[in-house]
C-alpha cells in the first residue's frame, strides 16, 4: 500500500510523450495544405525543367541544323555532283 499524498502534491511526474501525429488543429491544417501544394508545384517545376532541357538540346546541339543539310547531302551524293 502506498503512503498517502500530501495536500497540494501532484503525484509522480508523468513522462512527456511525443506529439500526437494524428493531432488536429491550426498547425496540422497548415501542414496538410502545404503538402497539397508541394507535389503539384514540384511536378510543374520538373516538367518545366524537362521542357527547357529538351528545347535547349534541340536548339543548341551540334546537329541542330542536320535536318536541313542531310537532304542536301543525300541529293549531292545521289547526283554525284561534288563541285
Amino acid at each position: 500500500m502506498s503512503p498517502p499524498r500530501a495536500s497540494g502534491s501532484k503525484g509522480p511526474a508523468k513522462p512527456r510523450s511525443e506529439p500526437d501525429r494524428g493531432a488536429t488543429g491550426p498547425g496540422r491544417a497548415f501542414l496538410t495544405l502545404a503538402s497539397r501544394r508541394e507535389r503539384p508545384t514540384a511536378a510543374l517545376l520538373l516538367a518545366l525543367h524537362l521542357a527547357l532541357v529538351l528545347w535547349g538540346a534541340a536548339r543548341s546541339s551540334v546537329t541542330f541544323d542536320e535536318n536541313y543539310h542531310l537532304p542536301s547531302g543525300v541529293l549531292i551524293a545521289a547526283r554525284a555532283d561534288f563541285h
